[in-house]
């Protein structure tokens, strides 16, 4: 809960400053120099990114929660096999065992 809540803190952080960066720009971009504007692009599209990490993260943690109510805390998506107790003490809100979010990561790499 204190994770979800964290993270709910800053999903807002990053929200009010995207507004915030928003409200900031000038009308006319001709003005600015070519590499201020790919800086602020690039800032932007970091706390976008950002943004969608803290979001599929609280998510997940929504999803460990309707687990736990569901009683089914602690097994994996894929293969119903308990996640391991390590696992679930660095990421509590796992919803995959080790050997299947490896499976995950190295799909998606390729």
């Amino acid at each position: 809960m204190a994770e979800q809540t964290h993270r709910r803190q800053l999903a807002r952080r990053l929200r009010d400053h995207e507004a915030d960066a928003v409200e900031e720009r000038e009308l006319s971009k001709v003005d600015q120099h070519p590499a201020e504007l790919g800086t602020e692009t690039f800032e932007r599209e970091r706390d976008l990114t950002a943004l969608q990490i803290v979001e599929a993260e609280l998510a997940d943690i929504d999803e460990a929660l309707r687990h736990i109510d569901q009683g089914s805390y602690g097994t994996c998506d894929e293969c119903g096999q308990p996640i391991g107790d390590k696992r679930l003490e660095a990421k509590p809100w796992a919803r995959l065992c080790i050997v299947h979010q490896a499976q995950m990561e190295r799909a998606a790499v390729r």
